[in-house]
């Protein structure tokens, strides 16, 4: 189901809530019909666990966004769909100019490792749940992956953790001290989030 808003003096959002099994072109007409009312700035997706083949397809369709929320995402081939090697990369025909990405559930790195990727502007990520993987592990990986594989425009990360305190927050500062992950940075926690900035 595809939902649109349209405020003058506000960013137009395009709201998905489910998509179509077979991803059917009846789904990306409704998309497109969408796009010739109102130019699209935010994208949220509620379904869990859309295919990232999904995900690039409709990205690709919206040349003028600039933020992304999606509940989950699946890295796996959509059933039906053969192919030796597949590269959803291969599917883009244009510049993808998302800043801003919310993930509400990662189910494995792999997964923001692609959002960074597909995202080639990205500045700020926040994530609600990294399903119980190690924090400091989290922002390790992170953090080693930028400067070689993504962006140079990636400098925030917002990431939810219910047992957040400040006795986390000091084991990740010396890691990133000790490991020169980042020289200039600063690390906080407000609540359950932890909150990383860097130059």
């Amino acid at each position: 189901m595809v939902n649109s808003s349209t405020d003058l003096s506000k960013c137009s959002q395009l709201s998905i809530s489910s998509i179509p099994g077979e991803y059917s072109d009846l789904f990306l007409t409704d998309v497109t019909r969408v796009l010739n009312m109102v130019e699209i700035y935010h994208l949220e997706i509620t379904e869990e666990n859309v295919f990232s083949s999904i995900l690039v397809e409709i990205v690709d369709l919206l040349a003028e966004l600039r933020s992304l929320k999606i509940h989950s995402l699946s890295l796996r081939v959509p059933e039906g769909l053969y192919v030796e090697k597949f590269d959803v990369f291969d599917l883009l025909e244009i510049p993808i100019q998302i800043t801003k990405v919310y993930l509400k559930k990662m189910n494995e790195i792999e997964e923001i490792y692609f959002l960074m990727t597909l995202c080639p502007d990205l500045t700020y990520l926040k994530v609600d749940s990294i399903n119980n993987m190690d924090i400091e592990l989290f922002f390790r990986n992170i953090l080693m992956n930028i400067p070689s594989k993504y962006n140079e425009h990636f400098r925030s990360m917002c990431i939810r953790i219910p047992t957040a305190d400040d006795k986390m927050i000091n084991k990740l500062e010396k890691m990133i001290n000790v490991e020169k992950l980042l020289i200039n940075y600063k690390i906080q926690r407000i609540s359950e989030c932890i909150y990383l900035q860097w130059n």
